[in-house]
């Protein structure tokens, strides 16, 4: 039986990237199949470039397209899905926000058994830097992060279906894109 294996990919802006491609390496030399879930660059918000600099986004798809492809010299059992976000459920986020003003309100929210609310509000601690946060001054910004969350959770969720990874890897289980596959994982003893 081949070893799957899934990773999340933190963006190549942040330090851990470095550690990441590490652990691919190694697992790469173990013999696995490695598949990499990755950024289209397509995202309204992303939290390792926060003001959305075009010439951050451009430097952080090319240190991943020359890393990805300096392995792929090495190694051909490494693959890449780009994350899509998808936009249909942006009513249904709406609606479900329409009533939330506190951070404590969101943090309640839960979809499909997953803390999705607690995600988003964590996002927005580490984005804004505090805890006293007037969501209603940054409804779009709680709005895309929510979007994202779900986009994640779903793609996810479609990739082990098909693929059935025996593991996967996240950086962080904290923060909106990564909590929904934490606790899916969780739920499915990954």
């Amino acid at each position: 039986m081949e070893n799957k294996v899934l990773i999340k990919i933190s963006p190549p802006l942040w330090p851990i990237f470095d550690i990441e491609l590490e652990i691919i390496k190694k697992e790469l030399e173990k013999k696995s199949f490695v598949t990499l879930i990755t950024c289209d660059g397509k995202k309204k918000f992303c939290i390792a470039n926060e003001k959305m600099s075009k010439i951050k986004c451009s430097f952080c798809k090319q240190k991943l397209n020359k890393s990805i492809n300096f392995l792929k010299g090495f190694h051909k059992n490494i693959s890449t899905k780009n994350e899509i976000i998808n936009y249909e459920n942006k009513k249904f986020i709406k609606k479900k926000l329409k009533k939330i003003s506190r951070l404590d309100e969101l943090k309640k929210i839960k979809l499909y058994n997953i803390d999705f609310g607690t995600s988003v509000a964590s996002s927005l601690v580490t984005t804004f830097k505090t805890n006293n946060i007037k969501l209603r001054n940054h409804l779009d910004l709680v709005e895309e992060l929510f979007i994202q969350s779900i986009s994640s959770y779903f793609f996810f969720v479609k990739l082990q279906n098909k693929n059935f990874f025996s593991k996967y890897y996240i950086f962080n289980g904290r923060i909106y894109n990564y909590r929904p596959l934490l606790r899916y994982g969780q739920k499915k003893n990954l």
